[in-house]
């Protein structure tokens, strides 16, 4: 047989089908070279030798879709094969590779070209499904010690919340909230890393490309080995710049403010938490609006107010109409807890509610107790969920002033669909079980009338509205 040259064609369409023909700064590149395009062939690249190739298409308010591919030309039958670097573990994993890999955004079909002396399946067309970007960013917290630093009982908060966050991707791509050329990037506190997952055809999400590097959380083996650290961060013997942090999440939302306005659908924080906001390492924040430089975690007085929002300015941006915002771990304040328990047996206009709390007594009339509960859903200075809608627009979801947030199997939770929940099936996420259920009285109180008929969603959140 005749030795043949290799030809790989790219074509760009959209949702329909139809040619997505490049203007201004759109480029379709190889190994960081831009190719030609011709409105037959689309974007044309001759291969020779044995060797692989990136390519990468880079259109303008679109999300940059990359992909690699093994090559092999001139031969009896060109190669062409595709993969991904790395493994599914770790895609960054130096000298691994994973074969067959392929966006699921693209296809590849192999058709006869050349001269009329070397006809043979040379050209290889790959169409690239261009859809809109819906692009997923999710937030993930440490492993820290809780109650180390307040004289309670310790416990080491080892939680999966990186599994959570992929159960959530598979929720919204079954939903249509994103689509299969939306990167779904995870900025990961616990392990120091910010990566990219793309999904693969034929086998969903997966770790596509590492975005940035930093130190990975301590261990911290022991509540002690946890208030060292704090103490070090402190006195500025360990320096947070290294870690992954609050500045970093918002910063990365910024940039996408300024180069990819209105593209991020959901931003998802899955971490612990408290009223003031997620908690990524615990670290003290500076108690006045002037954030410290010591801090890592979300603040709520203080991420989106001067002078701190100038740091990040463009992340209300980033975010496209109509997006959500999910804080998925606890509002288990002690004092609005108990004044929930107190409302739900219903007292009398004349009763009083009288107990102590932390060392505080506390003597208020129904009235009062109704007002504290509407401030803490209400003032973005009080609570994260209202701040950062407040600040961005959109809607925010998190747990109601009260009640902690746990883990569940997603097939479990009957409030969502059935078709739903076989499809994303027996993985865990996050929820609130005082509020998951629409029968629960503490649910029922939050969407009265009297404590501003709130509405939920399906994993027991509740709405707070900009």
């Amino acid at each position: 047989m005749a030795i043949r040259n290799g030809y790989l064609h790219i074509r760009v369409v959209d949702a329909a089908g139809a040619t997505r023909t490049p203007s201004g700064s759109d480029q379709v590149l190889v190994e960081g070279t831009a190719l030609s395009y011709d409105a037959a062939k689309g974007f044309e690249y001759k291969f020779s030798g044995k060797k692989d190739i990136r390519v990468d298409v880079k259109y303008k308010g679109f999300a940059g879709l990359r992909q690699w591919f093994e090559t092999e030309a001139p031969s009896t039958r060109p190669k062409f094969e595709p993969y991904w670097p790395g493994t599914d573990k770790d895609c960054a994993a130096a000298g691994r590779k994973r074969k067959g890999y392929l966006l699921e955004c693209m296809t590849i079909s192999r058709n006869a070209g050349g001269t009329a002396s070397d006809r043979s399946a040379s050209v290889f067309t790959v169409t690239v499904h261009l859809l809109p970007t819906r692009e997923y960013v999710a937030a993930i917290g440490t492993d820290y010690w809780e109650g180390a630093l307040s004289g309670g009982r310790a416990h080491k908060s080892g939680l999966p919340f990186h599994l959570y966050s992929q159960t959530f991707a598979k929720h919204l791509y079954l939903r249509k909230l994103v689509n299969s050329s939306s990167p779904f990037v995870m900025i990961d506190c616990q392990r120091g890393i910010q990566e990219r997952w793309m999904r693969a055809f034929k086998r969903g999400w997966r770790r596509h490309s590492v975005l940035l590097t930093k130190t990975p959380a301590p261990t911290w083996p022991t509540a002690q080995s946890f208030r060292d650290w704090i103490n070090d961060v402190g006195s500025g013997v360990e320096d947070v710049t290294l870690y992954l942090g609050a500045s970093d999440i918002y910063r990365y939302l910024s940039d996408k403010g300024s180069r990819r306005p209105g593209t991020v659908a959901e931003f998802s924080v899955f971490s612990h938490s408290w009223i003031s906001g997620p908690i990524l390492f615990n670290t003290p924040g500076s108690g006045t609006t002037t954030r410290s430089a010591k801090d890592l975690d979300l603040r709520a007085q203080q991420d989106f107010v001067a002078p701190n929002v100038s740091n990040w300015p463009k992340v209300k941006d980033a975010l496209a109409a109509g997006a959500n915002i999910h804080i998925w771990g606890c509002f288990a304040t002690t004092l609005l807890n108990a004044m929930v328990m107190w409302l739900l047996k219903k007292p009398a206009a004349t009763a009083r509610f009288r107990q102590r709390i932390h060392g505080r007594d506390y003597d208020l009339s129904r009235a009062q107790v109704i007002g504290v509960m509407k401030r803490a859903i209400e003032e973005p200075t009080i609570t994260y969920m209202k701040a950062i809608a407040r600040y961005s627009n959109r809607t925010a979801w998190g747990g109601p002033p009260g009640f902690g947030s746990e883990w569940k199997l997603y097939s479990t939770m009957k409030a969502i669909p059935g078709k739903l929940r076989k499809a994303v099936g027996g993985v865990p996420i996050m929820n609130v079980p005082a509020t998951r259920s629409p029968a629960s009285a503490i649910r029922r109180l939050y969407e009265s009338a009297q404590l501003g008929s709130q509405k939920f969603n399906w994993f027991g959140h509740m709405r707070y509205k900009p």
